[in-house]
């Protein structure tokens, strides 16, 4: 009885392929499945891959949380070594303030010495003239031999450089700036100035300080005196 029972069975799938019409050979079967086994490996090493990737964002979720929470806790913090070092530049820098009041020349603005162009130099020119070379001659002997860098910013007024000659000497209003904060660079090297110990800059007309009504201020040489210790600079190797 148990014998009939499992070959009743065992034609039971052939009995439904004759059925349906449809008798497939031992071959395509063994194909189909092994196609199927496949796929059913593909698709399990791809899950795999997307929960080793889901762990690895969710441990650098972690991290990049824990840093956030590091970051606003320092920041919350109180800082007396910060506060104390910019207490200390403040000084520093109202010191140098000071001491460039005490020149009796030009302006002082945000802790830059303002010298207006008609001071350094005749209109249209970037050679420092002999009153520019008076006022000069005072920062040279107040600075000289003093551990202190010094930044020369170039200004001109929006008007833009129109004659040949001068459009053929400095271009434009970036060329006529750096041209003038040159000049001055190279007068404080003349009287004892370290070239280490300075720079240049152009702004041309991008930095004015005043509206068109007044614009002859914005033509005008920034000197800003800085302590030398303050400046990052590299070390030849």
């Amino acid at each position: 009885m148990r014998t009939r029972t499992l070959a009743a069975l065992a034609l039971l799938p052939a009995l439904a392929l004759f059925a349906t019409g449809c008798l497939v050979t031992t071959g395509k079967y063994r194909g189909v499945q092994a196609e199927n086994e496949g796929l059913k490996k593909l698709l399990d090493d791809k899950e795999k891959e997307m929960n080793t990737l889901q762990d690895t964002f969710r441990k650098r979720f972690e991290d990049a949380s824990r840093q956030v929470e590091m970051y606003k806790k320092q920041a919350t913090a109180p800082k007396p070594e910060a506060e104390k070092a910019v207490k200390a530049m403040d000084d520093e820098r109202k010191k140098w303030e000071d001491q460039i009041r005490a020149l009796g020349i030009g302006s002082v603005r945000d802790g830059r010495l303002v010298l207006e162009g008609e001071l350094l130099f005749d209109t249209g020119k970037t050679t420092v003239s002999k009153k520019g070379e008076a006022a000069l001659d005072k920062i040279a002997a107040k600075f000289k031999g003093q551990d202190v860098f010094i930044q020369i910013d170039g200004h001109t007024d929006s008007t833009p450089v129109k004659r040949a000659a001068s459009i053929r000497a400095y271009g434009d209003n970036m060329g006529l700036a750096a041209d003038r904060a040159l000049a001055v660079f190279r007068y404080l090297e003349k009287k004892g100035i370290p070239e280490e110990n300075m720079c240049i800059r152009s702004f041309g007309a991008a930095c004015p300080i005043a509206g068109e009504a007044s614009k002859e201020r914005n033509r005008r040489v920034e000197i800003f005196f800085v302590p030398a210790a303050l400046v990052p600079r590299g070390k030849p190797k």
